[in-house]
């Protein structure tokens, strides 16, 4: 990587998936909220299109694609079907606890809401969007209360009592359950709507204005002194895109560095997106 990654410039830091990444201040023009995109046919995959900034027409890179992980659309659509699934699991769930209590069999689903495949997305999935993070704060309760309720249902069947466990799990699908459904509906929307607040970061390299499209911006500063190196053989990104790493001030936090040339190193498609 040339000299210039050393020099003292603030770093624009950024969000891509769950990892943060930096591009020296030095070619930031602006930042700005996605503007409308033109489509621009036979372009690599990175290229997402056109955008139009002061009357100036800029290729937009997409920052993800560039660096070979999902889109920021692919990993959304992910996240929506998964919700919808484990949304019908719940449901499913509940109709079978309904349906062994009317068969007078044993029920083979899971009490523990750990256990489902929601409760072992929920344990594991990390929210980078604190919006993200307070939301799914909201699924503990009912979900555990859902599940327990199975507990209940099986303690009233042993004493004879179908009617109360009937009662039991009519109350839940329209409670906990009917709850439940909301915030699944909620999550996808809330979720769906972070692409609407992708950022388009405009830089000047080589004589030619770029956009690229990020997840969001999360501060404008100088890393660490002394703390830029390169990246660890096992991690050094094959196309040196992103060969170098450095650490946030405030927070001790890796930050993979860019290389604007690397970056861009495609002349003939800038060339003629910009012509």
């Amino acid at each position: 990587m040339e000299n210039e990654i050393f020099e003292d410039y603030p770093w624009v830091i950024f969000m891509l998936k769950d990892e943060l990444y930096g591009i020296s201040a030095k070619y930031v023009i602006t930042m700005i909220g996605m503007p409308k995109i033109v489509a621009a046919p036979n372009q690599p995959e990175w290229i997402r299109g056109l955008i139009t900034l002061r009357g100036s027409v800029i290729p937009l890179v997409d920052c993800r694609k560039r660096l070979q992980l999902p889109s920021y659309k692919e990993e959304i659509d992910e996240l929506v079907d998964t919700m919808l699934k484990r949304e019908q699991d719940h449901k499913n769930w509940i109709n079978e606890l309904e349906n062994s209590v009317k068969e007078n069999r044993e029920f083979k689903l899971t009490t523990n809401p750990h256990m489902c495949a929601f409760g072992k997305w929920y344990d594991s999935y990390t929210a980078q969007n604190p919006s993200v993070e307070r939301f799914l704060k909201k699924f503990d309760v009912p979900h555990k209360k859902i599940h327990n309720i199975a507990v209940h249902v099986k303690e009233a069947v042993h004493a004879n009592n179908v009617e109360e466990a009937t009662r039991l799990i009519s109350a839940t699908r329209h409670g906990e359950l009917s709850y439940m459904i909301e915030l699944f509906a909620g999550f996808r929307a809330l979720i769906t709507d972070l692409i609407n607040n992708e950022i388009s970061l405009v830089i000047e390299a080589n004589g030619k204005k770029v956009a690229l499209s990020v997840d969001s911006i999360v501060s404008v500063e100088k890393l660490k002194e002394g703390s830029i190196t390169k990246m660890p053989n096992n991690q050094e990104s094959e196309n040196k895109m992103a060969g170098m790493i450095g650490t946030m001030k405030g927070t001790g936090k890796f930050v993979i560095l860019l290389e604007t040339n690397e970056l861009l190193d495609n002349e003939v498609v800038l060339e003629s997106l910009v012509a």
